[in-house]
C-alpha cells in the first residue's frame, strides 16, 4: 500500500469524522432559511444562448439567518445540512465550473464523492430557535459569499458572530456565483441556477460587462433582503412565514422590534466582498440604509471597485492576498484598496485597511475547519497559512465586534484604536508597532486608520455585544480552492473504491 494512498485515506476519514465546531460566544445560534418572492424583474437584457431565457431574472431572495437565542434551548427541528440539497444539483454546478478548466468530472460521480465525504456534515446552529429575549435589539450584517461558493460555506464566520449578540443575514445570490441554488416559488415550481460561464450567454463582447451585470444583480438581491428584514421587525413575522418556501419561520412572530437596522452593516468575501462595496454608493440613504461595511479580501477579478464610500468600512485582508501582487487595472491590488480607505471621510467615521497575519484567502470560509490534514488541499501553493482556523476567527470575530461598537456608539476599542503600524505590508513603522499591544501586533499589520482625535477611544477589550446583559474575469482564480476541493473528493472516492 502506497504512502500516497495512506495520506489520502487519511485525510478522507478526517474529513468523514470531522463536524463544524462550536461558536465560541456566550450566545446559543439559532438559524432560519428565508425564501420569498419579490416583484419579478430582469435586472439586465442578456439571454442564454441555447433557450433565449434571461440570465438575470430576479424571482425571489433568500437567505440563512444566523441570531442569538437562549443557550439551553434544544430543537426538534434537524440540523441542516452543510450542503445544500438536493446533492446533485450543487455537484452539477461545481462539475460545471472544475469542468470549463478542461477537466472531465461527471455530475454522478462527484454527487457520489460529496455524498459520502460531506453529506453527513451539519451546520452548528439550532433550525428555527425562539430569537432570544434581550433588553435592547439586535445589530444586523447583511453577508454575501464569494464567487463558486454558497452561503452555508460561511456558517462559522455568521454563527460566531451571532454567539456574541448579533444578527446575520447570509444571502443566496442567484447571479450564477453561487456554486448551484434552486430558486423555489410560491407556485411550488422550482428554478436550478448553476455556475454561470460566460460563453452559454447570447452576444458577450467583454467578460466585465458580464461582472458588473452579477454585481447589480446581487446589490438588488440585498435590497430585497434589507425590506424582509424591515417587515420582520415591524411585526410582519407571521406573513413572512407564510410566504417563505423554505417552510421554517415558526418562531418569526417573535421577532418584532428584535433588530437594531439603526446598526445595519454590509459585507462579504472575495466577490460578495467587492459587490458588497458596491451597495456603498446608495448608503447610508439610498435604497441601502447601511452605516457600516466589513470587507474580507475584496475580490481580485471582480470588475473596478466602488470608491463611493461614504460610511464607516472596514477592509480585512487575509495575508494571501496582501502578500501576493496582482495589477489591478494597472495599479496594485493592495494600493486600490488603500486608497479606499483612506479617501473613506473621517467626519462619516473613516476607513480601516488592515492584514491578518498567517491566513489564507479561504481561512474564514467553513472547510478550513473541516479536519487537519484535509485543509491543507484548499492551500494557494503560493502561500502557507500558518495561523490556525480557530485563531483566525477569533480575530475576525473581534474586529467585526469592534466595528460594529464603533457603528453603534462611536468609541474605537482594541484594534480600532490603534494606529498605523505597516503602510505598506511588511513595512513597519517601528515607534508605531513598539507602542501597540502585543496583543494586536501578533496579528494585525494596520495599514490605514482614522484619525484618532474623530472619535472616542477605548483601549479595553471590547465586550461580547450591547445585548450582552440580559481584472476582468469571474472569481474563479480567487477561489481556487473549489476546484481542490473537487479533487480532493474525487481522490478521495477513488481510494475507497481501491480499498474494497
Amino acid at each position: 500500500m502506497s504512502i500516497h494512498f495512506l495520506l489520502l485515506y487519511s485525510c478522507f476519514i478526517q474529513f468523514v469524522w470531522g463536524q463544524l465546531p462550536p461558536y465560541t460566544g456566550q450566545f446559543g445560534v439559532g438559524t432560519i432559511d428565508i425564501e420569498v418572492p419579490i416583484n419579478p424583474r430582469n435586472i439586465s437584457n442578456y439571454t442564454f444562448e441555447e433557450t433565449g431565457e434571461p440570465v438575470f431574472l430576479l424571482e425571489t431572495v433568500l437567505f440563512s439567518t444566523y441570531y442569538p437565542i437562549d443557550s439551553d434551548i434544544e430543537s426538534s427541528h434537524p440540523q441542516r445540512p452543510w450542503i445544500p440539497r438536493p446533492l446533485d444539483l450543487v455537484a452539477e454546478g461545481l462539475s460545471v465550473y472544475v469542468n470549463s478548466s478542461n477537466s472531465s468530472i461527471s455530475t454522478d460521480f462527484l454527487t457520489t464523492a460529496i455524498q459520502s465525504l460531506a453529506g453527513s456534515i451539519n451546520i452548528s446552529a439550532i433550525v428555527d430557535a425562539p430569537i432570544l429575549d434581550s433588553a435592547a435589539p439586535f445589530p444586523v450584517l447583511v453577508f454575501s459569499h464569494g464567487d463558486v461558493a454558497l452561503r452555508a460555506w460561511y456558517s462559522q464566520f455568521c454563527g460566531d458572530l451571532a454567539s456574541h449578540g448579533f444578527v446575520v443575514a447570509a444571502v443566496e445570490h442567484r447571479d450564477g456565483s453561487a456554486a448551484a441554488t434552486q430558486v423555489r416559488r410560491s407556485d411550488g415550481t422550482t428554478k436550478n441556477v448553476t455556475y454561470l460561464l460566460p460563453d452559454t450567454i447570447s452576444s458577450v463582447t467583454n467578460v466585465t460587462d458580464i461582472t458588473l451585470a452579477q454585481r447589480d444583480f446581487r446589490q438588488a438581491e440585498v435590497v430585497e433582503v434589507i425590506k424582509v428584514l424591515q417587515n420582520i421587525t415591524s411585526g410582519e413575522g407571521t406573513a413572512i412565514r407564510s410566504a417563505n418556501t423554505r417552510d421554517e419561520g415558526e418562531t418569526l412572530d417573535g421577532w418584532n422590534g428584535r433588530l437594531d437596522l439603526s446598526t445595519l452593516l454590509v459585507g462579504g468575501h472575495s466577490f460578495g466582498a467587492a459587490s458588497a462595496l458596491q451597495t456603498l454608493s446608495e448608503a447610508p440613504n439610498g435604497t441601502v440604509p447601511a452605516q457600516g461595511a466589513i470587507l474580507l479580501d475584496p475580490g481580485k477579478q471582480s470588475g473596478p471597485l466602488n470608491t463611493d464610500v461614504h460610511i464607516p468600512i472596514l477592509m480585512a485582508d487575509s495575508e494571501e492576498w496582501s502578500s501576493i501582487p496582482f495589477n489591478f487595472y494597472g495599479r496594485e491590488h493592495f494600493d486600490v484598496l488603500k486608497d479606499i480607505a483612506e479617501d473613506a471621510p473621517d467626519e462619516t467615521g473613516g476607513g480601516w485597511f488592515m492584514t491578518l497575519l498567517g491566513t489564507a484567502h479561504t481561512t474564514i470560509t467553513d472547510p478550513s475547519f473541516l479536519g487537519g490534514q484535509f485543509s491543507a488541499f484548499f492551500a494557494n501553493p503560493e502561500f502557507n497559512a500558518t495561523l490556525n482556523s480557530s485563531d483566525a476567527l477569533a480575530q475576525y470575530i473581534r474586529v467585526s465586534t469592534e466595528f460594529f461598537h464603533l457603528v453603534k456608539n462611536g468609541t474605537k476599542d482594541g484594534v480600532l484604536a490603534a494606529e498605523v503600524t505597516h503602510p505598506n505590508f511588511n513595512e513597519a513603522n517601528e515607534t508605531a508597532v513598539d507602542d501597540t499591544d502585543q496583543n494586536i501586533t501578533r496579528y494585525w499589520e494596520i495599514h490605514v486608520a482614522p484619525d484618532s482625535s474623530q472619535s472616542e477611544t477605548n483601549d479595553t477589550e471590547p465586550e461580547d455585544s450591547p445585548n450582552d446583559t440580559d481584472n476582468e474575469d469571474e472569481e474563479g482564480d480567487a477561489m481556487r480552492h473549489v476546484v481542490q476541493y473537487v479533487n480532493i473528493l474525487v481522490m478521495s472516492l477513488i481510494c475507497i473504491f481501491i480499498n474494497l
